[in-house]
This record gives structure tokens, C-alpha cells and sequence, in this order.
């Protein structure tokens, strides 16, 4: 699945570890994932609840070596949970936080007394440890719609340390994924890097915004996510980003000679107004992100 590199993007955060490591996915094709997602499920309780516990596939044979199940075929249920899977296997696994099943591809063996594996969920970004009896082959059907998640980087924003602080991230899924319910965001596509993660070749550098149909509640100083991040210190703004929240060199010079004279200054009243006179010049800096 693919970000158009033109224009804006309607899109959900589905998974997230850092800024630097995100996962959207497109709201144009999210019904057709929920269609999907109820049919593996409704097949996969019917097979379960089977007296001979087998799970039936379209097709015969037996499970092809990329882990889809071949035509007309019946996969045993004691087979499957202690099936040897190797990486880069797809497959149909169980997340036990909400027991449902999602897509799947083998990332790899978990050194473990049971037999564990690291999988990538296709459709939604997160990586969890799966036992194996928990992870089943897919059916050749369940893998013709493309795999949603979207590898990403939220453009112009840096770590305030050597590498960022998990509270950026729960920040971040907080904002985005509000009441637990999924914000529409706008995400701009600024560039496609190659990718050197395990469960992808290409990433896109987004800057993502929040979209009017989905306002939040939430105390959020700026429509920008990037932006927001700065402004609540969770964040180092890029040069670029830098140059979006101080377009002119007076924004900078006039926050920059302000801040030192606060720091310099004796008298309380002194203080009081120079915070205001920052105040005002960082307010109407956040309207233009508003």
C-alpha cells in the first residue's frame, strides 16, 4: 500500500514506537479491511468451534511454503499450533489483547520454552510476540487485498535527548487516537526514503495535521503534530520546522532577545511584562498553525 506523493492524504495512526517509527493507514481503503477482518474472524471462530478441529481453506493441499493454505485443503488445528514457521512466512495470528485475528508475517523465532514468534501485523504496524498455537496458515483469498500499514516518519521534528522518551509516542497515540477512537488525520508526503526495518523496503517522511472532521477535545496548541510536539516540549523542531513557526528573522531575534532579557532582569514587574510580550509574539505565532 502507497501514500500519493501529490496532495494531502486522508489517513489513521494504527501503530506508532517513536516519530521516527509510525504506521498509517488510508481511510479509502480502511472499509474494505474491516469487510476482510470480519470474514477471517467469522471463518476462523467456525473452524475452531469444529468438532474435528480443522480449518478449512480454499483449496486442496497442503500449506504452500510461504505459509498460505493451498486449494482445498484442511489444515488440523493440532498441526497448526506446532507448525515450524520460518521468516517472512504470512499467516493468520491471534492477538490475545482483544482476541481477535489479523494478518500476519513471521519475523522471527522467539528463544523461548514454547515455541513463540515475532510477528508483524500487515494491516496495522504493531510487532508482538505470538505462541504458536496462535498462529494459523492464511487462506490464499485473505491476502488479495494489499497490506495496510504504511511505514513513516513524522517529518521535522528531533529527539530532545540521544533517542526519544516513550512519553513522546503515548503523547502522540493519545492525541491521535482520542476516547479510542481513530482521528482522520491529513497526512503531506515530503519525500520516500528506502526503509531499513524488517517489515519494510520504503518509508515516507509525512508531516500529518489534524482534520477538521474529527476535532478533539483535547488541549492540542496546533493543528501541526509536529508543531504540537515542540510547543509542549516533548520535541526539537528541524530547521525546516524552524522556519515554519518563525517565518520572519524578527519572530527570532524579538523571542530570542526577549527570553535574554528575562534572564538578565532583576524586577519581578520587569519579568511579568517580558513573559506577556512572549506570550503574545508565541500566540500569534500558534495561530498560523490553528
Amino acid at each position: 500500500m502507497q501514500l500519493s506523493i501529490r496532495g494531502v492524504n486522508e489517513v489513521y495512526l494504527s501503530a506508532m514506537d517513536t516519530p521516527d517509527l509510525i504506521y498509517v493507514q488510508r481511510i479509502d481503503k480502511f472499509k474494505r479491511l474491516e469487510a476482510l477482518m470480519k470474514e477471517i474472524n467469522k471463518r476462523m471462530e467456525k473452524s475452531l468451534d469444529n468438532s474435528v478441529e480443522k480449518v478449512p481453506v480454499d483449496g486442496g493441499g497442503d500449506c504452500s511454503e510461504d505459509g498460505s493454505a493451498t486449494e482445498g485443503g484442511m489444515t488440523d488445528k493440532s498441526k497448526a499450533s506446532v507448525r515450524q514457521w520460518n521468516p517472512g512466512s504470512y499467516c493468520l495470528a491471534k492477538l490475545l489483547l482483544d482476541e481477535t485475528w489479523y494478518r500476519g508475517k513471521i519475523v522471527e523465532q522467539v528463544k523461548s520454552e514454547k515455541l513463540v514468534y515475532t510477528v508483524f501485523f500487515l494491516d496495522y504496524g504493531d510487532l508482538e510476540d505470538i505462541a504458536g498455537e496462535d498462529i494459523y496458515p492464511i487462506w490464499d483469498d485473505a491476502l488479495q487485498l494489499p497490506f495496510q500499514a504504511i511505514e513513516c516518519r513524522l517529518y521535522g521534528v528531533l529527539p530532545t535527548d540521544e533517542t526519544w522518551n516513550q512519553d513522546v509516542g503515548n503523547t502522540m497515540w493519545d492525541i491521535c487516537n482520542e476516547n479510542e477512537g481513530k482521528r482522520i488525520l491529513d497526512a503531506t508526503v515530503k519525500s520516500k526514503e528506502l526503509s531499513d526495518s524488517l517489515t519494510a523496503v520504503e518509508y515516507y517522511n509525512i508531516e500529518l495535521r489534524f482534520n477538521a472532521a474529527t476535532p478533539s477535545s483535547l488541549s492540542c496548541t496546533s493543528c501541526d503534530l509536529s508543531v504540537n510536539l515542540v510547543l509542549q516540549g516533548l520535541a526539537l523542531p528541524s530547521e525546516d520546522t524552524v522556519q515554519r513557526m518563525f517565518p520572519t528573522s524578527q519572530d527570532i531575534e524579538s523571542v530570542s532577545g526577549k527570553c535574554k532579557e528575562y534572564y538578565q532582569a532583576k524586577d519581578d514587574d520587569v519579568k511579568l511584562q517580558l513573559v506577556k510580550d512572549i506570550s503574545n509574539i508565541t500566540s500569534n505565532i500558534i495561530k498560523r498553525f490553528v
